[in-house]
């Protein structure tokens, strides 16, 4: 049922009124930037979730070359350079990274 239906929207406007709030903020401009905060959360929740599973990956490389003891160098310096990059795509980290920060880590899609 729609918002104007059977006096519902002058109720709303007479609340808002109340509550000293105008009914602009809730016209499109207030949806449009509701919707584009949302929309900013859920890319960097998944960001989030993503440097965990980048974390949990090292982190699987690592033990796993430890089980089958081939801790070479090779994979020391794999290790330390794919933690940067984890780093780097964390939302709450956001590690410089002199090869990658021109690229936006919210259209990165692997």
């Amino acid at each position: 049922m729609a918002l104007r239906d059977k006096d519902g929207y002058k109720r709303f406007k007479l609340a808002l009124g109340k509550l000293h709030i105008p009914h602009t903020e809730y016209s499109g401009e207030r949806k449009a930037k509701e919707l584009s905060d949302f929309k900013t959360m859920f890319v960097l929740s998944n960001r989030y979730q993503k440097a965990i599973e980048l974390r949990n990956y090292i982190e699987a490389v690592k033990s796993h070359s430890m089980k089958n003891g081939n801790v070479s160098e090779d994979i020391q310096i794999w290790i330390e350079w794919a933690k940067k990059k984890a780093d780097w795509f964390d939302p709450f980290i956001n590690a410089p990274d002199e090869y990658l920060d021109d690229f936006d880590k919210n259209k990165i899609d692997a």
